[in-house]
């Protein structure tokens, strides 16, 4: 791996990631990197540093361990296109890998778009 160029979690990032790993997920079931497990840590990321239970809503950036808010959720850059189409993606996955009796709990999590 490469060096770390910047540790910030940034939004959309996380997103785009968190729907990623399901695909991953989806498409290769056996790949021993285990892509479903790696979305389900991600997810408790986001879940618990990037979304707001407070006020709703996602944080621009991840939030520290411990740390008080630190910047106003809105500004030109924030928007709900990554957060809201990462979820309904991530819906959608999941309801095919259901449908198609694909799941973690039973070995197999393909569910790959016909």
């Amino acid at each position: 791996m490469g060096a770390t160029y910047s540790k910030e979690k940034i939004f959309w990032v996380q997103a785009e990631f968190l729907n990623t790993l399901l695909l991953l997920a989806a498409t290769y079931p056996e790949d021993p990197r285990n892509y479903f497990e790696q979305f389900v840590r991600q997810w408790t990321f986001i879940k618990t540093r990037m979304i707001d239970t407070e006020n709703r809503g996602w944080r621009y950036q991840a939030l520290e361990p411990g740390a008080a808010e630190h910047r106003n959720k809105g500004g030109q850059w924030m928007t709900s296109y990554h957060t809201g189409r990462a979820l309904m993606n991530c819906e959608e996955t999941l309801q095919r890998m259901r449908e198609q009796g694909a799941s973690p709990e039973n070995g197999k999590a393909s569910a790959q778009k016909h």
